[in-house]
């Protein structure tokens, strides 16, 4: 019977001939697997042989279909030939490789917490010990000792430095209010006296006269200083 196209050819060992250009792939120990095998690689023959007790199935790449040429035989073709694996061994892969991949993933944790984690944790802890036996209670007596000087130094002198500064306040505003009242005073009473006091001191007889005798000696004074 001819192939046809496409399609897995199965004969048993003793029907089998070698022919040009035929060419043996792969032994499996189960029919699936051999069909699987030769599905997935397009090849298109499979001789069933006997060893003893177990059968051997051997993939066969035969081009132009010479071994099962004039063998009436059934031919498989390739979409009945995909055999899918059974729940079971799809599930057991997945734990495998999951295992796998677990496993993996533990070996490389735990040699990175050997050469990273660990040394950085030690160093880590050792750090936190020294903070714990010097660093804090060096702190703590530095506040201590800050919130005592606060309490005896600071304070005081802050009251002390609030006191004179509202001392100073009300004695400059004070000083404040009263050169404001004399300025008051000033343009409201000395000032006019003042300009009484100096119109009747520049209208006086005899200071007209003074006046008149200074400027008659001032040219007088200027000539004899040019002649000498």
């Amino acid at each position: 019977m001819a192939e046809e196209k496409g399609a897995i050819a199965i004969i048993p060992g003793e029907s089998f001939r070698w022919r040009a250009r035929v060419q043996f792939i792969e032994s499996f120990q189960t029919r699936a697997a051999a069909l699987n095998y030769a599905f997935q690689h397009g090849y298109n023959l499979i001789v069933e042989r006997n060893e003893g007790s177990s059968a051997i199935f051997d993939v066969m790449k035969d081009p132009h279909g010479a071994c099962t040429a004039g063998l009436n035989l059934e031919l498989l073709k390739t979409e009945d030939a995909l055999v899918e694996p059974p729940p079971v061994r799809w599930t057991a892969l997945m734990l495998s490789t999951v295992w796998d991949f677990a496993r993996r993933l533990a070996t490389f944790v735990a040699g990175l917490s050997a050469r990273e984690i660990v040394p950085l944790s030690r160093r880590a802890a050792a750090v936190a010990g020294t903070y714990l036996r010097k660093i804090a209670p060096a702190s703590r007596r530095a506040a201590d000792a800050s919130a005592s000087l606060y309490r005896r130094e600071i304070v005081p002198t802050l009251r002390r430095a609030a006191a004179v500064a509202s001392m100073y306040l009300r004695e400059i505003a004070s000083i404040s209010r009263r050169t404001a009242a004399f300025a008051s005073m000033y343009l409201r009473e000395i000032a006019p006296f003042l300009r009484i006091a100096a119109a009747k001191c520049w209208s006086d007889s005899k200071m007209v006269s003074r006046r008149h005798r200074w400027a008659v000696a001032a040219p007088n004074h200027s000539d004899q200083s040019r002649l000498r």
